[in-house]
């Protein structure tokens, strides 16, 4: 090491948090530390040279740990690797020092614990665990479950591996998902295509607030059919990401940036819309038009369609900001945004509240007690769309544009419902 300057260490992990942690701590021992929030980046920049030292997490988006000990350790030169592990991972820890890892390092997962502050449970809405190194008691687990919160496993880049659930959610559960087994598949197809258009209006409405043409959805709804047979709604995502995000975005749920902030604002929502159908009684499992075996959550993954262009919106007003990251600030904005109202035929409604009305609808459309879904109508949260009043919007080239278009501010800051 060279002993004129400090050494340099590069934390390689996508945990931001934990990272300015760890530069806090290392900087007091003397080190200068760089971080790097997946494999790639932190690749690249052994590269460049003058890294004494790297300290490599496992579960990152993209390449994993032992992937990117194996890149580092094919560089000429390369500074030695601390491979960074929890302690249930002593088997991934033994293959990384097989496979050049100078060391590893468990994560305190035990030690002094720092209490940050109490939240009443009933207030809680969803817990989403997506942090490693995480521990909690069973009593937790039976209180969250007896009040109907759904607990949320994630694993690499934010994506859900698992939910915790009741198994008693309604006095009328079993009544309700007998109708749901039941449900003619005539009924599940229209069902299904009154969430499409719903979707695509979204979709467009999204589109319009931030100053693009909302043509191309909008003009698709009138083509959704009875099941969506043509896919209409894989045609629209294909013209939407594109027209939102740019030329250059492709959705990969695998990807970080945006990517990885659109996973973290989908799970919060899957959380919100899986509580509110066993709320409804309804079973998360049987679907309407998902069909995936391997998917528990196939009723959830239907009915939060048309919620998804809310969460599109946060994140593309987040990249407006020069913010693009899983952050704890930006996981804020993102859980915020469910208490933003959308116009519904009652009038304005939070995001979370229209998702329990939409569950209850869907249940009483088995039940032989309605003919349509409660969906909220076309048109941004009001509170978002005062937000996007005079945020000016960025091109694909990464071009400031004008702000938003009156005319198109106005139309959504003036909605009323009915």
């Amino acid at each position: 090491m060279n002993s004129a300057a400090p050494p340099t260490l590069l934390y390689i992990d996508d945990d931001a948090a934990l990272a300015r942690l760890v530069e806090r701590g290392l900087k007091r021992q003397g080190y200068a530390v760089e971080h790097c929030d997946n494999g790639e980046a932190g690749v690249a920049r052994i590269r460049q040279g003058g890294i004494d030292v790297v300290a490599l997490d496992q579960y990152m988006p993209g390449l994993d740990g032992l992937e990117t000990l194996e890149l580092i350790q094919a560089i000429p030169g390369a500074p030695p690797v601390v491979f960074v592990t929890a302690s249930q991972d002593s088997k991934i820890a033994v293959t990384a020092l097989k496979a050049g890892a100078a060391d590893y390092l468990v994560k305190d997962t035990q030690g002094e614990r720092k209490e940050l502050g109490q939240v009443p449970i009933d207030d809680i809405s969803a817990v989403i665990a997506h942090a490693h190194g995480l521990s909690y008691t069973n009593n937790l687990l039976v209180a969250l479950a007896e009040r109907g919160i759904p607990f949320v496993l994630c694993a690499a880049n934010h994506n859900v591996v698992g939910m915790l659930m009741p198994l008693d959610g309604n006095y009328e559960q079993s009544r309700r998902i007998d109708a749901q087994i039941a449900a003619a598949l005539p009924t599940k197809k229209r069902l299904w295509a009154s969430i499409v258009r719903s979707k695509l209006e979204q979709q467009a409405a999204a589109l319009e607030a931030i100053g693009a043409s909302p043509i191309p959805l909008s003009a698709l709804v009138r083509k959704v059919r009875s099941g969506d047979p043509s896919n209409i709604e894989a045609q629209g995502a294909r013209r939407y990401w594109t027209l939102l995000f740019g030329p250059q975005f492709r959705r990969d749920q695998n990807a970080g940036g945006k990517n990885a902030l659109l996973n973290y604002g989908y799970t919060v929502l899957r959380a919100t819309m899986a509580r509110s159908l066993v709320a409804a009684g309804l079973h998360p499992g049987v679907g309407l038009y998902h069909s995936n075996a391997g998917n528990p959550m196939r009723l959830v993954d239907d009915l939060m369609e048309p919620f998804r262009p809310m969460v599109d919106l946060k994140v593309w007003a987040l990249g407006q900001e020069g913010q693009d990251q899983v952050t704890p600030e930006t996981k804020r904005v993102l859980v915020r945004g469910l208490y933003d109202d959308m116009q519904t035929a009652a009038g304005a409604t939070p995001i979370s509240v229209c998702a329990q009305r939409l569950a209850v609808s869907l249940a009483q459309v088995l039940l032989g007690e309605r003919e349509t879904l409660e969906l909220p109508l076309p048109g941004i949260p009001l509170a978002l769309a005062a937000s996007l009043r005079s945020m000016p919007t960025q091109s694909a080239a990464g071009q400031r544009s004008p702000a938003i278009p009156r005319k198109t501010r106005r139309r959504f800051s003036g909605c009323s419902g009915g």
